[in-house]
């Protein structure tokens, strides 16, 4: 060992180079380094971020490619416990958000090399209007992303439906917005039923956005069980509500198959779920008191159909009426009429019968008048010669006369039976009827066509039809 320890120690002094041991090396750099180094303004991510029990911060702060998202650098940085005292409620007061993981920040640093724990930046100042941009820009990239993907207001031009009563509800158990939301809709003065369900979430941090599209995905599968969707939390600092600005939670909200109401709670500043949600709405009372406007607006919109379809209904009843009451009086006139016509034709024949009978009476009596003086005068000039003649004649003339009597009685009442037999009364007794079309009878089907109103007279009563 000595040997080599000789050889090397020999090639070191041919080299002319002098060794040093590595912490001379280290003191070297940090010489280097804090003489060479000012401070400087940084640009980075924290991708890590601790503090420990002496306050303390430490983190690891990163840059990444903007098109692959690769790391192209790395540093541990430190902001000492008086300095972050400071700087910390600086930060959060300025921008409304906690100076936390995952964001973008400037900040003054100042290089340092110690021997043992190497390179690290040591924080000395912080400017915090250039992560309030950063968040600005951020948020208007999600929603330029989501506008040229062509869903940017999809969720908007869902209709909200006119009966919008079954809300699945989106948020955190513990949070005060959700009984205020509850306790407004149930207690809504006109006595409307609300049937809710909660899908409880976590409502902040870096927890929220999964969580938030899990329940969103949980009520999709039973969409067809509600109306809509409220996103409810109660107020808070804005830095609570970062995770809002999420682009796949606005990209879910824009793809819900269902409309999408916010209520988070918070009136400066719009998130990016706001932006895309259906309606937006200040606070999950205000949301409530949506919900119950919407229903108190269909409720009056049912009242007025409601009263327009009564008001229409009475109105079509009176007009059947009185255009039943002007059918029925016409028809009564139509029927009285006929009657009085069909009675005048009876009375026509009948008298033209009687008198018909009446003539051929008297000329049959005038004629046995005319034989039976033309019979005494023979009888009177041949009595004695034709006795016997004339009796046999007399009888037989009394059996013609009798025939003659009973011909003419058959006649009669076979002229009387026929009257009887041909009048309207009779034939409709048979169970025949009289079909009228505008008070006349109607003797061919040719004369009827589709949808004509016909009337038909029988033996009692009468009846309405229309010919199909």
């Amino acid at each position: 060992m000595a040997g080599y320890t000789r050889l090397l120690l020999l090639r070191l002094t041919k080299m002319k180079a002098v060794p040093v041991t590595l912490e001379v090396l280290n003191k070297k750099i940090k010489t280097l380094i804090k003489e060479g180094l000012d401070s400087h303004w940084v640009i980075a991510e924290i991708s890590e971020l601790s503090v420990n029990y002496s306050g303390h911060c430490y983190l690891e702060l990163v840059q990444k490619s903007e098109k692959s998202e690769q790391l192209v650098a790395r540093a541990r940085a430190v902001i000492w416990s008086n300095t972050f005292r400071m700087l910390q409620p600086y930060f959060e007061s300025t921008t409304g958000q906690p100076f936390s993981e995952g964001i973008k920040v400037m900040l003054r640093v100042v290089a340092e090399f110690h021997e043992v724990y190497g390179l690290s930046l040591n924080v000395v100042d912080i400017e915090p209007t250039y992560t309030v941009g950063e968040l600005a820009v951020r948020k208007q990239k999600i929603l330029a992303k989501l506008k040229e993907e062509g869903v940017l207001e999809m969720n908007q031009e869902l209709e909200l439906p006119q009966l919008l009563n079954r809300i699945a509800i989106v948020s955190s158990i513990t949070a005060a917005g959700l009984k205020d939301f509850m306790d407004q809709l149930t207690n809504n003065p006109f006595g409307f039923k609300f049937y809710t369900k909660l899908f409880p979430a976590i409502m902040q941090g870096n927890e929220a956005e999964a969580s938030i599209i899990n329940q969103l995905d949980t009520i999709f599968s039973a969409s067809e069980l509600f109306d809509a969707v409220v996103i409810i939390r109660g107020g808070g600092a804005s830095a609570d509500l970062e995770c809002f600005n999420s682009y796949w939670l606005a990209y879910n909200i824009t793809q819900f198959p269902l409309p999408v109401l916010s209520g988070i709670g918070h009136e400066q500043d719009e998130t990016v779920v706001d932006m895309v949600a259906n309606t937006r709405l200040k606070t999950p009372t205000a949301v409530a008191e949506f919900l119950i406007d919407k229903m108190s607006y269909t409720e009056n919109e049912l009242m007025l159909l409601q009263n327009s379809i009564a008001e229409n209904t009475l109105s079509i009843i009176r007009e059947s009426d009185l255009l039943l009451k002007e059918y029925a009086f016409t028809l009564q006139k139509l029927y009285t009429y006929r009657i009085q016509t069909e009675n005048k034709q009876l009375n026509s024949i009948t008298l033209d019968f009687i008198s018909s009978t009446k003539n051929r009476l008297f000329s049959a009596q005038k004629t046995i008048v005319r034989k039976s003086d033309k019979v005494q005068m023979l009888s009177l000039k041949h009595i004695e010669k034709h006795h016997y003649d004339l009796f046999h004649t007399f009888g037989f003339i009394k059996r013609a006369l009798k025939f003659s009597l009973s011909e003419q009685k058959h006649q009669i009442d076979k002229a009387e039976q026929m009257v009887h037999h041909t009048s309207p009364k009779h034939v409709l007794s048979r169970g025949y009827s009289i079909t009228l079309k505008d008070g006349k009878n109607v003797k061919n089907a040719s004369e009827l066509k589709s949808g004509d109103i016909i009337e038909s007279l029988f033996f009692k009563g009468k009846k309405q039809s229309r010919i199909k």
